[in-house]
């Protein structure tokens, strides 16, 4: 199963607290992808769409900015951002744990995983919120007890499946961070922008985009 537009270039986005970096924009065939694999059974997709997530995770080693030069010879941890407990329970998977597993495969990237953050009983979905509502409730995450030890002292990289605002993203770095765990980057498979708040994406391809 291939999906379209496999070429197009890994792009950076602002907003996340961190270097972020998203395969594609949210739409034609992998936003078509991406809902089939979350909201519709269709597990098949995992694999083009994990494999497309590895540019961006690929992309994180060819940053040089200062976040990527504190990983010096440590391996990162990649921790994905939390489902809430009934869309786990109505997928039968946690999808962006199995993204990061093909991606992990597809690539070179040296990484060890996490499931460090868990949602709280009262979050919802962002869909349809404002921005607001987005920052409210993307902070109701927490970190788990038992990852904080595993994680103080390597640098960890966010994985999500969408980044829009980047209120997910913000929220889970300052979750982290409030624990003593330090958040270098962040990784995506896509980007959707907002009309009432526009994002800055940039190109890697030199002068294409900035």
């Amino acid at each position: 199963m291939v999906l379209g537009g496999d070429a197009a270039p890994v792009r950076r986005v602002d907003g996340a607290g961190v270097p972020c970096y998203a395969a594609t924009a949210y739409a034609g065939p992998t936003r078509a992808a991406l809902l089939a694999y979350k909201h519709g059974g269709a597990f098949g997709f995992v694999r083009p769409l994990g494999r497309r997530l590895s540019g961006p995770l690929e992309r994180v080693l060819a940053d040089d900015s200062g976040g990527m030069r504190r990983l010096a010879d440590r391996i990162p941890v990649l921790v994905s951002l939390p489902s809430r407990s009934q869309g786990v329970r109505e997928r039968g998977w946690k999808h962006v744990d199995e993204l990061v597993k093909v991606a992990l495969r597809a690539s070179d990237f040296p990484a060890a995983r996490c499931s460090a953050l868990r949602a709280l009983r009262h979050r919802t979905g962002q869909v349809g919120l404002d921005a607001v509502g987005r920052e409210r409730n993307a902070r109701l995450i927490a970190v788990r007890r038992r990852a904080v030890r595993r994680l103080r002292g390597r640098p960890v990289i966010l994985v999500d499946d969408i980044v829009t605002t980047g209120a997910s993203l913000r929220a889970a770095v300052a979750a982290l961070e409030a624990v003593g765990v330090e958040v270098v980057a962040a990784v995506a498979l896509c980007t959707a922008l907002r009309r009432d708040m526009p994002q800055k994406t940039e190109w890697n391809l030199t002068g294409e985009k900035g």
